[in-house]
């Protein structure tokens, strides 16, 4: 029934992530999250991450801090994040230490 009034199934929604868009919205979202995803695994390491793509946006930090700790030979718990805000461009260069995000939405 919902998907003939453009809604998401409730069973899609007890296995997905969470959105609040109609059928068509969603849909369009889900295909540029497994295109990012797809691009990521089979073609190469993204020069910037979209963070919104992420169901659980705190597993990707977490996995951040843990990759910086091993390689500078660190406490995790000795790990923060630095912010800066970038122009947006085509063109940005993966940086050699951490990464570069887009689509976090800060409130406050």
């Amino acid at each position: 029934q919902a998907l003939v009034i453009g809604m998401i199934p409730i069973m899609w929604k007890s296995k997905s992530y969470p959105s609040f868009k109609p059928l068509s919205g969603y849909i369009n979202d889900l295909l540029a999250r497994l295109s990012f995803f797809r691009q990521w695994t089979q073609e190469k390491r993204p020069s910037s991450f979209w963070l919104s793509a992420f169901f659980f946006q705190h597993a990707f930090f977490t996995a951040s801090k843990q990759n910086y700790a091993r390689v500078n030979i660190i406490p995790i718990d000795n790990i923060g994040f630095q912010f800066t805000m970038l122009p947006l461009t085509d063109t940005i260069t993966a940086p050699k230490v951490g990464f570069h995000g887009y689509g976090l939405f800060f409130e406050g």
